[in-house]
């Protein structure tokens, strides 16, 4: 899984999977069962926007206001 933010950062990243040696401060994870958790920042004014991408999949977009 890969993202990318803005206006804002990613504060930590995780796989899903309770035991893991992945690093929560990469700019990517791999999932666990399909899943994965971003924990995000907000650094400026407007609609922060979300972008995730996978291997094998269509990117997805997300705006929170």
């Amino acid at each position: 899984m890969r993202s990318r933010i803005g206006p804002g950062e990613i504060a930590g990243l995780g796989t899903g999977r309770a035991r893991t040696e992945e690093s929560f401060a990469g700019p990517s994870c791999t999932t666990f069962d399909g899943r994965a958790l971003a924990v995000i920042r907000r650094t400026g004014d407007g609609p922060l926007t979300v972008r995730v991408s996978a291997d094998g999949h269509a990117p997805v977009e997300v705006s929170l206001a």
